[in-house]
């Protein structure tokens, strides 16, 4: 194997090209809670749920398919399904982190800013979470056989 392909198949490249993807979707999350935010006037509470399943369709969709293809370099057809699951319990996990942290919105910041950095947060940590059981399971790679 040429030295290109064993950096790209290093856990740290995936990371940083999984990260890279994760600030585009990231765009295309806050973009959807801030047109949603302007759209209803709503900025706290529960209503983040609703904001975030819509977001997720969105970003999981782009997700899936730039990881597939630049992260982790899978030709093999795997399950969007299954991909589309660990993003669901980060973006269930992510809802809670709003409605919970929104309420708490220090007086000095902006309703908007505040939802943003609490998001900014969230995703960080879901993320990570997101890039192991992706790497680990999702796009696990089978070992080659010695006998091949």
């Amino acid at each position: 194997m040429i030295i290109k392909d064993k950096i790209k198949q290093h856990w740290l490249y995936q990371y940083i090209v999984y990260g890279f993807i994760g600030g585009i979707n990231y765009v295309i999350d806050i973009a959807t809670l801030n047109t949603l935010m302007y759209i209803t006037r709503l900025y706290h509470g529960r209503i983040f749920f609703l904001f975030k399943l819509i977001s997720f369709i969105l970003y999981s969709t782009n997700g899936y398919f730039m990881n597939k293809k630049f992260t982790f370099r899978c030709k093999a057809k795997k399950s969007y399904f299954s991909y589309a699951f660990i993003l669901l319990l980060a973006a269930l996990t992510n809802g809670w982190i709003l409605s919970r942290f929104t309420m708490m919105k220090p007086p000095s910041l902006s309703p908007s800013l505040w939802v943003n950095i609490v998001n900014l947060g969230a995703s960080l940590t879901t993320g990570t979470a997101s890039f192991l059981l992706s790497k680990y399971v999702i796009f696990k790679k089978k070992k080659k056989s010695p006998f091949h």
